[in-house]
């Protein structure tokens, strides 16, 4: 059965990335504009996310933004983080 609270490997890594980058770099690497940027720190600040799918519940978020956020995640070379795969 399919809970879409369920945590992925994905998430803790993209956060972390999200919140430590500045808005400035934020913009050249996911190509989101300032606000949408804002608004994703903010939500990963203030609310208790398991994984990426959880962002679209929210106003303003889509599903070009998550497409963004989910490339930006897996952009491990410009965010300089190493993912575990096993």
């Amino acid at each position: 059965m399919y809970d879409p609270t369920y945590p992925d490997d994905l998430f803790p890594h993209f956060k972390e990335a999200f919140l430590a980058d500045s808005i400035s770099t934020l913009k050249k690497l996911t190509r989101l504009n300032e606000k949408r940027i804002d608004k994703i720190k903010s939500i990963l600040e203030t609310k208790d996310l398991k994984n990426m799918n959880q962002l679209s519940s929210f106003d303003g978020i889509g599903e070009s933004t998550l497409e963004k956020c989910f490339r930006y995640a897996m952009n491990s070379d410009s965010q300089n983080i190493q993912m575990n795969l096993f």
